[in-house]
């Protein structure tokens, strides 16, 4: 599976919900932990304990009744209140990378 078609990953007990660009989604049974250790981190973050996103596919973020990122499928992602000033600071990392 191309990293480039990840959209997001959601954590499911030992499984885990692979949502695929542009619609698509596949169970597999490895946790996101087992996740968050392969993944490239400059990539992905994980702003959630039950979530992980592809920073390629956030479309935008909110504080609006709880932080949200957006992705650009539409999906909403909850940021934990204890990652919200990574989450912050891998934004701003993220926009600053060369090549954008």
């Amino acid at each position: 599976m191309a990293l480039d078609k990840i959209v997001r990953l959601e954590a499911d007990g030992c499984y885990t919900h692979i949502r695929l660009n542009p619609d698509g989604s596949r169970l597999v049974s490895k946790t996101l932990k087992e996740f968050e250790k392969a993944l490239p981190q400059e990539l992905f973050f994980r702003p959630h304990n039950s979530h992980m996103i592809n920073m390629n596919f956030m479309s935008s973020f909110s504080t609006e009744g709880g932080s949200m990122v957006i992705m650009t499928n539409g999906e909403r992602v909850p940021i934990a209140k204890r990652k919200l000033l990574d989450f912050k600071r891998k934004l701003e990392e993220f926009c600053t990378r060369p090549g954008l």
